[in-house]
């Protein structure tokens, strides 16, 4: 498919067992909480033409940095699984963007079981306010989807589930960066 880097949200490795380079990736992975919950994977071609991955570090179960190099530009990558019950990683991610280096651009990826729209509970006020401090907006928004024929134009979601008969949306996953970065990306998806 083409894809030169990726962030696997929810990888429930929970020993350090798993390999280190897969057809052509090097992987990095962090010990999940528990084999039904957590754990966050980033894979890469070294090789790959046009970027470069540099620093990267589990810094909790639920939460890896690293800095992507692309020519003259510099991200700053923070790759993110906030359970729905997790109240501690907004304070992890606070850490993440506080450490982020003078002249990097950052970029948030991940799945943070959050409704930005509409606010479910006071958890979901919490990362939003954080996401809002830190200046970033939600750049899949900014790009039309492609969308199943059944799907409906309004649509914007990643997850759904059906639930007593009815349908369930939801969007965990998210690709932010600063509104002034998002003319640097031609299209973002999942």
């Amino acid at each position: 498919m083409g894809v030169g880097i990726a962030v696997v949200t929810e990888t429930k490795i929970t020993d350090d067992r798993y390999t280190r380079l897969a057809s052509g990736y090097k992987i990095l992975a962090s010990k999940a909480a528990s084999h039904n919950q957590g754990g966050i994977a980033l894979l890469w071609k070294e090789n790959h033409q046009g970027f470069e991955v540099e620093s990267a570090k589990i810094l909790t179960p639920n939460l890896l940095t690293f800095q992507l190099v692309t020519g003259d530009e510099r991200f700053y990558c923070m790759g993110i699984y906030l359970p729905p019950a997790d109240t501690m990683g907004v304070e992890d991610l606070r850490a993440a963007w506080e450490a982020c280096p003078e002249g990097c651009m950052p970029l948030v990826l991940g799945d943070l079981n959050v409704n930005f729209s509409e606010p479910r509970d006071e958890r979901d006020e919490v990362i939003r306010d954080l996401i809002d401090d830190i200046d970033l907006v939600d750049a899949s928004r900014r790009y039309a989807p492609r969308r199943p024929r059944r799907q409906s134009t309004r649509a914007r979601w990643t997850w759904r589930q059906k639930r007593e008969g009815k349908l369930h949306y939801l969007q965990p996953d998210y690709i932010m960066v600063r509104d002034w970065d998002c003319r640097r990306f031609r299209n973002v998806g999942f």
